[in-house]
């Protein structure tokens, strides 16, 4: 049974509304510039746990790892607003692949 070419129109206007509105998510959460302080937060916190460190004679072969131990929180912070922007972009990418199918589809309709 083939698709009603008026269901594969209001299918391909949905997708498009959606990924509209994904878009749009994306540029809201590249403009809040969160990601950008997450990082810059977790590169201030390691270059301040490294002084510290330094400031203790702790030996320098360490001072690195460790560092990065006592500022896990903020690498959580960044590593997790990192998992979101990839998964916002996938979506979208997703959203844009069922956009492609379904235009396919009402190329071959028109066809016939």
């Amino acid at each position: 049974m083939k698709p009603e070419p008026l269901t594969v129109a209001r299918r391909i206007d949905g997708l498009c509304d959606s990924i509209g509105k994904k878009s749009s998510a994306i540029a809201k959460f590249a403009a809040s510039e969160k990601l950008a302080t997450a990082l810059a937060e977790y590169d201030k916190a390691i270059e301040l746990a490294i002084a510290q460190l330094q400031s203790e004679g702790m030996p320098i072969t360490i001072i690195k790892d460790r560092a990065k131990g006592m500022c896990r929180d903020q690498l959580f912070a960044v590593k997790s607003l990192e998992i979101t922007w990839k998964a916002m972009l996938s979506i979208l990418k997703s959203t844009e692949s069922r956009l492609n199918g379904q235009q396919s589809i009402n190329r071959h309709l028109s066809e016939l």
